[in-house]
């Protein structure tokens, strides 16, 4: 069904797996969408209560860029906080507004991922959740 819906010009979207949103908008990450199959983020703009857009706000092209976005939030200053979810290297990234992005964090523990993001709402706080898999042998 996904397929025929995209052959007739609908949005895809490749493993939807974070949710986010501020005044104006909802931002989607998935994934592995995009061409390299590295990820996307959507952003759903409300413009009235009879218009809503959706733009591709951002498709991972490049090894340096982020790679399999998961987990996402804003941050009290309005950037997005996104956390990656890949096979390799997991890495926490900040997105601004105008498209910069910056690495805020990196996780080089083999089988563990940034598995959530928030912020305290007291004091803009940070909080970042790290999982690993466990296994049969208790680890």
């Amino acid at each position: 069904m996904r397929f025929d819906l995209a052959a007739k010009g609908a949005t895809p979207f490749a493993r939807p797996e974070g949710i986010t949103s501020d005044q104006a908008s909802i931002y989607v990450t998935c994934t592995s969408g995009g061409k390299l199959n590295k990820g996307q983020i959507f952003k759903l703009n409300f413009i009235s209560q009879q218009k809503t857009t959706i733009e591709l706000w951002l498709e991972s092209e490049k090894d340096d860029q982020i790679n399999m976005p998961d987990n996402v939030t804003i941050a009290p200053w309005g950037d997005l906080i996104v956390c990656e979810d890949n096979s390799k290297i997991n890495r926490l990234w900040g997105f601004n507004q105008t498209g910069g992005s910056y690495l805020i964090a990196e996780n080089s523990y083999t089988g563990s991922e940034f598995a959530g993001v928030c912020f305290s709402p007291l004091d803009n706080t940070m909080y970042v959740q790290s999982s690993v898999q466990w296994n049969d042998t208790g680890h």
